[in-house]
């Protein structure tokens, strides 16, 4: 329990107690707490001459005006005291949860932070890679196209070749026709020559 300037104050939560007590007058009796709040009663037997009443977890419903009245029993009589002055009691927020969730978010923010870091530096060497790798391919890309536009010339020119020498060789053996024919035509003609001289001859003898 914390005194405050307006009275004691506790922490929402914690336990707390208030403590009854009389001058030694008479033995035994005992003291009843009253909460003006809620006019909620509570009785202890006196101890010595005083009582304690404790509070296991302090809460906003707990929080009002205490008074305390001690009552004994003298020869089959009752004495009752008077009703001591009024005890204000605060409640305030506990400090446990704000303070832990502070440190929690400290600690997020420790392991977030580099994680980004880290992230963004991830990011940035692969778009450095990619971009590297890029003139590459297209290197490998245009290499690729000439070589095979090399290989597309290169068949054409096979094939204008093999043209002409198939060319070559119609013509030659079209050539080599007409020599056949022209050959048997003259043999015709000598045959035809010969005789005619044997038919001249002949005439003259």
């Amino acid at each position: 329990m914390i005194w405050a300037h307006q009275g004691p104050e506790v922490v929402r939560g914690s336990s707390f107690t208030i403590t009854c007590s009389t001058p030694p007058q008479y033995p035994g009796g005992f003291f009843n707490l009253t909460f003006t709040g809620s006019n909620r009663t509570e009785t202890q037997v006196a101890v010595n001459h005083s009582a304690s009443f404790l509070f296991p977890a302090a809460d906003y419903s707990h929080q009002g005006n205490y008074s305390c009245v001690y009552e004994t029993t003298v020869s089959t009589r009752n004495f009752s005291s008077p009703q001591s002055e009024l005890l204000p009691l605060m409640v305030r927020a506990s400090l446990v949860l704000p303070v832990t969730s502070g440190v929690l978010t400290g600690l997020l923010l420790l392991l977030l932070v580099p994680a980004a870091i880290f992230l963004v530096c991830r990011k940035k060497r692969h778009n450095q890679e990619q971009v590297q790798k890029q003139p590459r391919n297209a290197c490998a890309m245009n290499t690729y196209s000439n070589r095979g536009q090399t290989n597309e010339d290169e068949d054409e020119e096979e094939d204008y070749v093999n043209a002409e020498v198939f060319n070559d060789q119609d013509d030659y053996e079209q050539v080599k026709e007409d020599d056949s024919g022209s050959e048997f035509d003259y043999e015709n003609v000598n045959q035809l020559q010969e005789s005619e001289d044997e038919n001249i001859y002949e005439n003259f003898g």
